[in-house]
């Protein structure tokens, strides 16, 4: 008999395959318990713990770009926090103080309104200006060139036009130039093209004239408002009303401004001068006391971020409120120069008082510099003020969000102007109020 020898290396090898299988069978369900965990976990986790969750993943991964460079290490921390600062609305980025002295000489007087301008808006970019006039014309202007590129002239009342039939009363622009909004006395919001100027659509939900419009920053989100206290908003470039949140208080809305979060800051006039933040998830209204008996309206407001806004109001008073309390944290007043009057003379015994208040506030989103205009002619530029959190560990959270609070704003030497003195040396000049005064286009120069 022949010795038949076992296949003992197949054997083996078949054991081999085995044992791998085993092993990948071992891992496959390893990896799929692992990944139902992982999914069990995120189905049971609310958003904000996924967004906790996230936010590790992201630190974690840049922490491994970034190695044990503490110089890296320091730089990466504070770009993360200034990126969720800005996420929150809540930067603030110091930028006054690199303005120089404003020159009379670099002041632009452009001409194309038929009558007086009434609002006025720049792009992001910086490239071109829209403004609306009491003609119920819209102008757009090329800043480089200083020239008219297009008039949409308004219309007669009470008759159909494709435009406005009616003074202008606010203007806006998004933050990617692709739509601009106009608001008029006719009752209509009319949405244009910026690069044509051909009207998108009309919003006529309105029953009496809007005051004031206004975009949501880095987004498409449209708010407007009108004399009866309405606040409605609107998603571009749907034509229904997204929603409606004003209650027929007759209050009249007087300016309004965007945030950064689906929320705007209005300014109302008689009947409750103050200020009100619309937050569109919770559709709920917060409000703002200026804590002034004597105060009869918020001419204007601006928002410097989330937390911070300016008003100027009529009793020549700038009022600054912050997002946690109900009144102002700062007020300054005059906030600028009364008008003198002169003396009476024998032609005319009787000279009216000048009336002198807050007719316009503003500045540049996310920083500590801002602009404000008299009934005067008079301009001031101001700088936001505000102290440096300690990052003690003694520190409590209360007086971190006291120090965070104590916000105040200053006037910036030598960045002052009087429009109406200037226009006494422009022997040219026909009729001031036909006029486009152009100051900030000089504010454009002077950040370079």
């Amino acid at each position: 008999m022949k010795n038949v020898r076992k296949p003992k290396s197949r054997v083996k090898k078949h054991s081999k395959n085995r044992k791998s299988d085993e092993e990948i069978d071992s891992e496959s369900e390893a990896s799929s318990v692992v990944s139902g965990t992982e999914s069990d976990t995120s189905v049971h986790e609310n958003a904000h713990e996924k967004k906790v969750r996230l936010t590790k993943k992201a630190i974690q991964k840049a922490l491994e770009t970034v190695g044990s460079d503490d110089e890296k290490y320091e730089a990466l921390s504070l770009r993360l926090k200034e990126e969720a600062l800005q996420a929150k609305g809540k930067f603030l980025a110091k930028f006054a103080h690199q303005i120089k002295c404003l020159e009379k000489e670099k002041i632009i007087l452009l001409k194309g309104h038929r009558k007086s301008v009434s609002c006025v808006c720049i792009s992001d970019d910086g490239k071109f200006a829209y403004t609306g006039g009491k003609d119920s014309s819209v102008n757009k202007w090329d800043l480089n060139t200083m020239v008219k590129l297009y008039s949409m002239p308004g219309g007669k009342r009470g008759t159909k036009y494709p435009y406005h039939t009616g003074p202008i009363l606010s203007i806006a622009i998004s933050s990617d130039s692709r739509y601009l909004a106009s608001s008029s006395m006719d009752h209509l919001v009319i949405i244009w093209n910026p690069d044509e100027m051909k009207v998108c659509m009309k919003l006529s939900h309105h029953k009496v004239p809007v005051t004031a419009v206004s975009f949501r920053h880095h987004s498409h989100m449209l708010f407007t408002a009108d004399c009866s206290g309405r606040v409605c908003v609107w998603n571009m470039p749907l034509k229904e009303v997204l929603q409606d949140q004003g209650a027929r208080t007759n209050i009249e809305v007087l300016g309004l401004c965007g945030l950064i979060s689906e929320r705007c800051v209005s300014c109302s006039g008689f009947g409750g001068p103050g200020v009100c933040v619309w937050k569109v998830p919770e559709e709920i209204c917060v409000q703002y006391s200026t804590k002034n008996v004597l105060e009869s309206s918020v001419e204007c407001i601006y928002a410097v971020n989330d937390e911070i806004f300016i008003g100027g109001a009529s009793t020549n008073t700038i009022y600054v409120w912050h997002s946690s309390r109900g009144s102002p944290v700062f007020t300054v007043s005059p906030a600028h120069p009364v008008a003198k009057l002169c003396p009476p003379s024998e032609s005319e015994p009787f000279i009216r008082p000048v009336a002198n208040w807050v007719s316009a506030v503003t500045g540049l989103y996310g920083t500590d510099l801002i602009a404000s205009g008299s009934s005067t002619g008079h301009i001031q530029f101001w700088r936001l003020v505000q102290p440096q959190p300690e990052r003690s560990i003694e520190v409590k959270g209360e007086q971190q969000q006291q120090s965070r609070t104590q916000v105040s704003i200053e006037r910036i030497p030598g960045l002052n102007i009087s429009l109406v003195r200037l226009l006494l040396f422009c022997s040219t000049i026909d009729n001031p109020d036909k006029l486009f005064y152009s100051f900030i286009l000089n504010l454009i120069d002077l950040f370079i």
